[in-house]
This record gives structure tokens, sequence and C-alpha cells, in this order.
């Protein structure tokens, strides 16, 4: 069975970069963009990868799905909490790894602004950030508060050492 790492956070937290970094452990960077079943599309991606011999990492998955709902104000929180709390349940049977990536509120505004993309903000960073933290308590997901770029090289050598390891 293969392995599978998630790498979660809000926007220009590091996770793509982060992901990046794995290709050259023989992983496959997924990045996973919000459909209109997200669920339902995870649980299959769940059962496609379990029965294969793939590493994959993942930029984004379920708990994006959970903060984004909650912040786009969508109903049914209860809904998006058992869902989510559905498919975590399903990745930790399996001795998959999940991550939060979570800079301080004014390192996100700063990369936020030098990105210039020309898409905004998903949310309000200091929403943002009280979201994700919220997530990573109610999910009991390990946070890496990634400052700097010596805390990212911390995060960058944790998730190598789990790879190599499993």
């Amino acid at each position: 069975m293969g392995k599978l790492m998630i790498i979660e956070g809000p926007r220009c937290s590091g996770k793509t970069t982060l992901a990046q970094t794995s290709i050259r452990f023989g992983y496959k960077n997924m990045k996973v963009s919000r459909g209109s079943n997200p669920f339902e599309d995870m649980t299959n991606w769940i059962r496609a990868i379990s029965s294969g011999n793939e590493n994959i990492i993942f930029d984004r998955f379920h708990l994006t799905e959970f903060v984004m709902g909650l912040q786009d104000g969508r109903s049914g929180a209860n809904y998006l909490y058992n869902f989510t709390l559905s498919v975590d349940m399903m990745i930790k049977h399996k001795k998959w790894d999940t991550i939060i990536l979570l800079p301080s509120v004014e390192v996100l505004e700063k990369r936020l602004a030098s990105r210039n993309d020309g898409r905004g903000y998903d949310m309000p960073p200091v929403l943002a950030h009280q979201l994700w933290e919220l997530t990573a308590t109610l999910f009991d997901i390990p946070v890496f508060k990634n400052e700097n770029d010596d805390d990212f090289a911390f995060v960058a050598s944790f998730v190598e050492r789990k790879i190599r390891n499993g």
C-alpha cells in the first residue's frame, strides 16, 4: 500500500512549496481543488489510493473543505464537521499523516501581499489563522508554525523523515 501525507493550512502558508520538495522522495504531488461534491471525491480518492502502491502528498484535502465551508457560511456546520471527521478517521485508520502549516497572522499578511497574484484573500488572515487553529484542535492535527525560512527547513526535514521512515 502506498503512503499518503496531507499538508493543510491557509493560503501562503508554504503547502505547495513543501509538497513540491516531496517529489524528490518519489511522491506524487496532488493539489486538490474544491469540487461540487468534495467529500465523495475524497472518499473515492482514499479508496483508490488504498488499493495502489503510489506514494502521494496532497496539497490541501479534507480540512480545507471544512475551513472554507465555515468561512463561506455554508449551512449545515454539523454536516461539515461529521463528514470531515469521517474522512479524517479513514485517514488516521490507515496511519496516513496530516499536518497543518500555520504562520502568524503578520507572516500570512506579508506573504499574501508579496504574492500579488490578483486572487486576494480567501479570507482575512486573522480569520484564517483562527479557523485553522480551531480545526487543528477539533481534529487533533499537529500544527507547524513556520514563521521563517529556518522554521520551514525544520518542517521540511520532519516531512522528509516521515517519508523515509513511513
